[in-house]
């Protein structure tokens, strides 16, 4: 008892100037009654030699003294235990120490409070201890916080450079931008481009004492970063950093934290109270976490710096950047003049969700233009390798652009980064403060932002909404407010109990029954109840109870916990269940179905297989037992190669198991899906879930396999899985983990960056020599991107149609879909033989009917076209992994028959353009010269959805060798097998990705 008596006195002591020492709070408050002088703002203090206790001697301190002791000294709690031990027993020692705590509490001295668990211990900062940051300089140090000193200590800079010459502050302007490029785009650090400046200043002011014309231009030129930074706007952050509680997340404004005594800036501790209603009155005193930490720096300067940062960016300024972007607002309301068929989802816009919002509590809001509705998503990364350190990012998208500009950099709001090295345990609702405050604003009254729509400058009120929450399993829980999956009402969906057994026990998911749907009004009333307990062990029985917590987003009137958070199709059933099956079922260490050898062979069948350029990265390390798969990587195992490889391998039952889960996957990841389909996928997945119950028992049974009964819901509420999935987001996190440089303050390093990179890309450049430099840059974000948008969503909805053989194909849908493909270089022009040219006017014939007249044979050939950012290529071409496709376009010998059941693999020759003159009037088509494959006896001996085809066989030449572009369905993949020892190919089919 002693030593928890010494080691929670030292948490409890404080500076005292009379003694010049730390003391325990009840000889300070004696010594600020007797010593301190409140006239004066001073204290009497001993003389060195003197004891503290005492001495008669006094000099007087202002409040300022930092002479701090670091060697912390027990002064009563040491001499009343050392005089303990030497006269008492061990009896008199406990009952003395016992009426000593005692006395301290009744005049209300002191309270131990013990941390609730190991890790918050952990968590609790050591006093008075200072860290050596002797590498970093004040300047640097006051880029990330600047504490309030004298004005003559703040630093100050300016940029000396004056012209009145607009040719040489634009050539300036260029050599900035050009070198801050390089900077951001090009991983230079800092030290390389100090160098690089350095010796670029000197050698112009060489080179303007040589040429006097060029003085003018090397006197504008920076020669610090600091210098380029603030040329170009970028030295000062455009985004909050709140200082952070390490033990209980609450956070605060930097200077809310210290207080100033004298010319001395102190600490403060956390004054975050959990339960200020508590019965007991432990439980209702403040954290009491130091929120600052002292730092020595270069010169022996000492500063205060958080223990944790949290960087948080204004939505408002970021919408508002965003709305005053050239085509922006256009994009926004574009989705109003989409044509998308009935019974058919293509985007967010078909969902639900959408369509029940467009008034929100009699409120007009989507039905009304320059209204948002915004998708966040939470997500966590390390940015460091082999550390463990994990940093929550916030990203918020809006759902009003379409798919194909929705997740552009450009376009992507990075609302906060929460710090490491751990996440946070239960909820953010301390860090969803600030981000809640403005979704308020941009609710209740909106903002008002000037645009330019046709050249025109617009002034409009804009408000926005957040209905949609996209992300894993545990990081919805934390935004929605639920209790953990593996909980007894662990499902966020769903009433359903799962049989969580005794302690230890193996919680039971299986169970694949329909179950009463939770729902919003009932979800915000158990948390109330909840909310109104005082203690924490009465709320964590109705927590228990009914699987809920109190989450801050429920602040928004409109917000529903329940259906606006859905199941991530990513971490749901590729990382989820697929992953799951592999690697815990076939490949569990006490019984294998699938052994080395075997893997072994299945990389080499991969490793045969051909794909497209466009597919990325191919799964490696399968005989490590699928070591390190990327999300990516899960995703092509599972819906291309996972069937065509475990064939022969797994038994009969389970492979057939496996491919209901393939073809659910296959069916419901479609960019674009018909409700059709959606049930057929939804029926799949389900009679795939009872079969795996059924043959590996309840025990294997995973919440993720649960959650596939609600997979179907969240598609028809929001639309196909495209629109909310978590891959773009997986994307960012890979993006902001490279832009960690050093171990100090990742966070804030991680923001400016990525930060910084966007405003480089809307930064506007000068007028003057564009023609000269813009080479040099990339895309200009401002105008490019946005202003290339599809508005009119009608061809590609027809495009769609044609290209699975539905539809007719005839001059007016060649024309209006002609301009969604763009040829790729090099052009050349070219002739084709007679019997080219017959062929080409059967096919024209069989297209068009006897408006043809006279078909040319002279051809303008290229090399791959573009839909959409998908890539067709040609066999003789760079693009020859893309020139493999499929269609439903030829028959047996040659002819044209698009009435057959599933499409024909072909492989792409040539693409070549013309003009016919159809009824007098010139029309453009693009032509493919495809040669296509025969069909082979054992067709299904994979089943769905591999087929397999001759490999070097192929159909005769006739008019179906020449495909308008707009036919072609899609690519596929070509593996290569033995069947009947024939070597034969084995086709998987990789549908276009049409965005609606």
């Amino acid at each position: 008892m002693c030593d928890k008596f010494i080691e929670n006195m030292d948490h409890k002591r404080k500076y005292c100037p009379h003694c010049d020492n730390e003391v325990v709070m009840k000889v300070y408050k004696r010594h600020r009654r007797e010593f301190f002088n409140d006239q004066s703002n001073t204290w009497t203090r001993l003389d060195d030699e003197s004891d503290c206790e005492s001495s008669d001697v006094p000099t007087m301190i202002d409040l300022g003294d930092d002479n701090f002791n670091d060697n912390l000294r027990h002064s009563d709690a040491n001499h009343l235990i050392e005089d303990s031990s030497s006269n008492f027993s061990a009896g008199d020692v406990k009952k003395n120490l016992t009426s000593f705590i005692q006395g301290l509490e009744e005049e209300d001295q002191v309270h131990f409070i013990e941390p609730e668990n190991e890790e918050e211990n952990l968590c609790t900062p050591e006093r008075n201890k200072v860290e050596i940051w002797d590498n970093i300089n004040e300047t640097e140090l006051n880029e990330d916080f600047r504490e309030q000193l004298d004005s003559s200590e703040m630093f100050i800079s300016a940029y000396d450079g004056d012209s009145n010459d607009p040719t040489m502050l634009a050539l300036a302007n260029w050599f900035c931008l050009f070198l801050s490029y390089l900077w951001h785009f090009h991983t230079l650090s800092d030290a390389c481009m100090s160098l690089i400046l350095g010796f670029l200043g000197t050698f112009f002011t060489v080179l303007g004492h040589l040429f006097p014309s060029v003085s003018a231009l090397s006197v504008l030129l920076p020669r610090t970063l600091y210098k380029l930074k603030q040329s170009l706007g970028l030295n000062s952050d455009k985004f909050m950093k709140y200082v952070v509680c390490p033990k209980c997340s609450a956070i605060y404004k930097f200077e809310e934290c210290y207080k100033c005594i004298g010319r001395r800036n102190v600490p403060i501790e956390c004054p975050y109270v959990r339960f200020p209603h508590h019965t007991q009155r432990k439980q209702r005193q403040p954290c009491g976490t130091l929120l600052l930490k002292e730092v020595e720096l270069t010169g022996d300067k000492k500063r205060l710096y958080p223990y944790k940062v949290y960087c948080y960016k204004s939505i408002i300024e970021s919408l508002s950047s965003l709305i005053q972007k050239n085509g922006f607002v256009r994009s926004c309301e574009s989705w109003r003049n989409r044509h998308s068929p009935l019974g058919v989802l293509s985007d967010v816009y078909d969902g639900r969700i959408w369509k029940e919002h467009q008034n929100i509590n009699g409120k007009a809001f989507l039905s009304e233009p320059h209204n948002y509705a915004m998708q966040l998503n939470l997500d966590w990364f390390s940015p460091y390798k082999h550390v463990p350190y994990s940093v929550g990012a916030l990203y918020l998208v809006t759902l009003n652009l379409p798919r194909a500009e929705r997740y552009k950099k450009e376009n992507v709001i990075i609302i906060g980064l929460l710090p490491g090295p751990r996440e946070p345990n239960l909820n953010i609702n301390s860090f969803l403060g600030p981000f809640l405050e403005e979704m308020q604003i941009l609710w209740n009254d909106g903002i008002v932002c000037t645009f330019v729509d046709c050249s025109k400058k617009v002034t409009s009120k804009f408000h926005a909404a957040l209905l949609s929450i996209v992300a894993d399993v545990p990081a919805t829980r934390k935004l929605c407010g639920f209790v953990g999956h593996m909980a007894k009402k662990g499902c966020s969906k769903c009433e359903k109990e799962f049989n969580t057994g005794n302690f230890g026990d193996k919680v039971d998911c299986s169970g694949f029954e329909s179950n009463p749907n939770r729902h919003n009004l009932k979800h915000r009333s158990q948390v109330g109840e909840v909310e109104q307990m005082t203690t924490m062990t009465a709320q964590n029985r109705l927590i228990s109870k009914y699987g809920v917590r109190y989450t801050a987003l429920m602040k928004l009137p409109y917000f529903d916990c329940v259906r606006f958070h859905v199941i991530d199709p990513l971490h749901n059933l590729f990382l989820g269940t697929g992953k799951h099956i592999m690697k815990n079922v076939w490949l569990r260490k006490d019984n294998p179905r699938i052994s080395k050898e075997q893997l072994s062979l299945i990389q080499e069948k991969i490793d045969s297989t051909k794909v497209p350029s466009s597919m990325g990265r191919m799964p490696l390390k399968i005989a490590s037992n699928f070591g390190g798969f990327t999300a990516d990587q899960w995703k092509h195992w599972i819906v291309l190669f996972s069937v065509f490889s475990l064939k022969n391998i797994l038994r009969n039952k389970e492979l057939e198991m496996w491919r209901l889960f393939v073809q659910a996957c296959r069916l419901l990841c479609s960019p674009i899906i018909s409700v059709t389909n959606l049930a057929k996928g939804h029926a799949l997945l389900m009679e795939f879930c009872r079969k795996f119950e059924k043959i590996y028992g309840p025990n294997l049974v995973t919440p993720n396999m649960h959650y596939h009964t609600h997979l179907v819901d969240c598609i028809l509420d929001y639309g196909p899985v495209y629109s909310f999935w978590t891959f773009p987001y997986e994307r960012y996190n890979g993006i902001l983990a490279e832009h960690c440089s050093s171990h100090r303050s990742v966070e804030i390093q991680i923001m400016r960056k990525f930060l910084n990179e966007q405003f480089l890309h809307s930064v506007s450049r000068p007028t003057e020599f564009q023609c000269n430099f813009n080479e040099y840059f990339p895309l200009d974000r401002n105008c490019g991107s946005l202003a290339e948008t599809f508005h009119d969503q009608k061809p590609v909805v027809q495009l769609g149609h044609l290209s699975q053989g539905n539809g007719e194909l005839n001059v007016g849908s060649i024309g209006q879909t002609v301009h969604l493909f763009e040829m790729v270089g090099p052009f050349n022009l070219d002739f084709l033989d007679e019997t080219w040219v017959s062929n080409l006017k059967d096919m024209y014939t069989s297209v068009f009917g006897e408006q043809i007249c006279k078909v040319s044979g002279y051809i303008k050939t290229c090399v791959a076209v573009k839909v959409m950012g998908d890539v067709i290529g040609s066999e003789h071409s760079r693009h020859r992994r893309s020139s493999l496709i499929i269609a439903k376009w030829c028959g047996n010998g040659g002819v044209i028959d698009i009435s057959s059941e599933s499409p024909r693999p072909g492989i792409v020759e040539f693409i070549f353009s013309q003009y016919l003159n159809i009824s007098g009037k010139p029309e453009l088509v693009i032509i493919a010269k495809v040669r296509w494959f025969q069909k082979h006896p054992a067709r299904t001996y994979f089943g769905e959805p591999v087929e397999v085809w001759c490999r070097e066989l192929y159909e005769l030449s006739g008019p179906a060798s020449f495909i308008p572009i707009q036919r072609i369905q899609g690519k596929f993949v070509a593996g290569f097998d033995k069947v009947a020892r024939e070597t034969v190919m084995c086709v998987i089919p990789l549908p276009l990705k049409l965005y609606v």
